[in-house]
């Protein structure tokens, strides 16, 4: 009974794998994982599993030339741990990726966040097992505001970010938040953009929940085209068998 599904990794893998010092074993594990997934899980029905590659976080000429291997190699969406040109920040280093992200039409997708954006707060031990549930939200929303403030969106309208496991109930009151700050404070800062900065949520943003009534519920001020189920199979999150 399942029309399609876009495949992820387990995050403490991949993780991993984005946090050595030596890239030739970073670039050996994402290597790996990426074969692996196509040619021997989706194998069993590519029509209907669909791999997402997954680009180390090396350099802006390795991001590039990785996700146009991944189009070549029949990839329908790649995926990033930190920014294409594995900088802190998001900057105009950037741009080269989302500009071949927007030529090859590839979504880009961010699973729960970036490997470098883990919390300086560390939680009580009672809390550890449930702060996992706020932070794909938090990580998520300044990824994306990042996005579309600094004009990623407006100068590459094509280019589509997914957000994963990140929920979706929060979407509307960040919308109307993000809108807020841009007319109060655009002039300010010499910011110009196409479109409200919620209409490039709706655009260029997808995001997935595994358990979220209240998105469910808000569905329409989500925008229904820009929100995707998520099962976590098989993961503890999922509700498997119910």
């Amino acid at each position: 009974g399942v029309d399609a599904e876009c495949l992820y990794p387990p995050q403490r893998a991949i993780m991993s794998f984005s946090l050595y010092d030596y890239r030739d074993l970073m670039r050996a594990g994402f290597e790996a994982y990426n074969q692996w997934l196509k040619e021997e899980f989706c194998a069993a029905d590519p029509t209907r599993l669909i791999p997402i590659y997954y680009i180390p976080p090396i350099d802006i000429e390795t991001s590039v030339q990785q996700l146009r291997q991944a189009h070549s190699l029949g990839y329908r969406g790649a995926a990033l741990t930190g920014w294409p040109s594995a900088n802190k920040q998001l900057s105009a280093a950037d741009d080269p990726f989302w500009a071949a992200a927007e030529e090859l039409g590839i979504p880009i997708s961010v699973h729960f966040g970036f490997a470098g954006q883990m919390s300086n707060h560390v939680p009580s031990r009672e809390a550890a097992g449930a702060t996992g549930a706020v932070a794909g939200m938090q990580r998520m929303s300044e990824i994306v505001v990042d996005m579309i403030f600094s004009g990623v969106f407006h100068r590459h309208p094509g280019m589509h970010l997914v957000g994963v496991e990140v929920g979706v109930g929060w979407i509307p009151h960040a919308a109307e938040m993000i809108d807020d700050r841009y007319w109060r404070n655009r002039t300010r800062l010499g910011i110009e953009l196409g479109k409200l900065p919620s209409q490039y949520l709706k655009d260029n943003f997808t995001a997935t929940f595994i358990v979220d009534k209240i998105g469910v519920q808000l569905r329409h001020a989500v925008g229904i085209n820009s929100m995707a189920w998520s099962t976590d199979f098989p993961h503890h999150g999922n509700d498997y068998p119910y």
